[in-house]
C-alpha cells in the first residue's frame, strides 16, 4: 500500500511572517546610548541656565519686595527705616546699642539698622533704660523711640521676616577669600535679608542695604578729599566700608569667575576707583540712586563685587 509523502505538520514550521525580535542588536543599543549622551550634553547647560535665571527673578523679586517696603515706611514717617541715624553708622563710629539686660555697647551696620527699622528688635528695654538689642522681637515691629511712649507703642512691620538669613548664623559663607569684620551682632546672630540663590557653601548669601547720604556730592569713601566739579568731596553718597563686615573690601575687589579678570577695576575711568564703578553709574561720577538707597545681591556667583552681581532697581 502506497503513502502520501509526508507533510510537515503546520505547527512545526518556522513562522517567518509576522516574526518579531525580542532584543536589540549591539549597534543599535550604542546608536541609543550615543543619541542620549549628545541630548544631556545638550540639556544639561540649559537647565542649569534656565536654573539660575529662575533664582535671579526670585532674587530680583525679593529686592522689590524689600524696597517696597522701604518706600512705604518713607511715605509713612518721611524717613528711611533704622532707628539709628545713618550719619551714626558711617565706619568706623557704626552705631551702637546695648545687648540684652546689659550696659556693654555693640554695634550695628546699616544692613542691620534696616531690619530694625522694617521689622523691629532694635529699641527693646533691657531693664537699664537704653535701647537693646533682642532677637526675639525681630519680625513683632519696631518700638517707639520716643521718650514718653518708649517701650510702649509697636508699629506694625514693613517686611516678610521668614526672608531672613537662617538663625543661628555660625559661619559667615564669603567664598570671595575675605574675613568678616568685627561688628558683633553680624559676628553672632546676623540680621539681613537672604538672596533666593541656593548656597556657594551650606548658607544663602546675605541682601546688604546702604543708605545714601543725602546732598553729598562724592560717590564712596575713596572720593574723600578729591575734587568733582570744582567742589571738594567732604561727604559722600555711599560708605562702602560697610560692606567690610560682610567679607566685601572695595579697595580689593574680587576677581571675576566668569572672565577671570577685575572687572570694576578695569571699568573704573580716568578719575574716579572701582568702588566708584561699583557704586556708581554710567561714568561712575554719579552714584546709583543718589539721595535714596540701593539694595545689592552677590549674584549667582556668590561673590560679592562681581558683575552679576543684583542691585535696585
Amino acid at each position: 500500500m502506497l503513502h502520501p509523502p509526508h507533510q510537515p505538520n503546520a505547527s512545526t514550521l518556522p513562522h517567518r511572517r509576522g516574526y518579531h525580535r525580542t532584543a536589540f542588536t549591539l549597534i543599535e543599543l550604542l546608536v541609543v546610548i550615543g543619541i542620549l549622551v549628545i541630548l544631556v550634553a545638550i540639556l544639561v547647560p540649559v537647565i542649569s541656565k534656565m536654573r539660575i535665571a529662575a533664582y535671579t527673578a526670585n532674587t530680583r523679586n525679593e529686592i522689590k519686595q524689600i524696597a517696597s517696603g522701604i518706600d512705604q515706611y518713607f511715605l509713612d514717617f518721611k524717613a528711611y527705616p533704622g532707628p539709628f541715624p545713618e550719619a551714626s553708622l558711617q565706619s568706623p563710629n557704626q552705631g551702637k546699642l546695648y545687648p540684652n539686660a546689659t550696659t556693654v555697647q555693640i554695634m550695628c551696620t546699616s544692613t542691620e539698622n534696616l531690619i530694625f527699622g522694617l521689622l523691629g528688635g532694635a529699641g527693646e528695654s533691657n531693664g537699664t533704660g537704653n535701647a537693646s538689642y533682642l532677637q526675639t522681637a525681630v519680625g513683632q515691629g519696631q518700638m517707639s523711640f520716643n521718650p514718653v511712649a518708649q517701650f510702649a507703642v509697636r508699629y506694625h512691620t514693613y517686611g516678610n521676616a521668614n526672608l531672613l538669613m537662617p538663625q543661628p548664623w555660625a559661619t559667615p559663607p564669603f567664598s570671595n577669600g575675605s574675613s568678616p569684620g568685627n561688628p558683633p551682632l553680624y559676628s553672632s546672630s546676623p540680621l539681613a535679608f537672604a538672596d533666593r540663590f541656593p548656597p556657594p557653601n551650606t548658607l544663602p548669601m546675605p541682601i546688604l542695604y546702604l543708605r545714601a547720604h543725602n546732598g553729598a556730592n562724592g560717590v564712596t569713601s575713596s572720593d574723600m578729599g578729591n575734587t568733582i566739579g570744582g567742589v571738594t568731596v567732604t561727604q559722600v553718597q555711599y560708605d562702602d566700608g560697610q560692606c567690610l563686615p560682610y567679607g566685601f573690601d572695595t579697595t580689593n575687589f574680587p576677581t571675576d569667575p566668569a572672565t577671570g579678570t577685575q572687572d570694576f577695576m578695569a571699568s573704573a575711568t580716568a578719575g574716579t576707583s572701582a568702588a566708584d564703578a561699583y557704586f556708581g553709574q554710567s561714568s561712575g561720577l554719579l552714584a546709583r540712586q543718589p539721595n535714596r538707597y540701593i539694595l545689592i545681591s552677590a549674584g549667582p556667583d556668590g561673590i560679592f563685587g562681581t558683575l552679576d552681581d543684583i542691585f535696585n532697581p
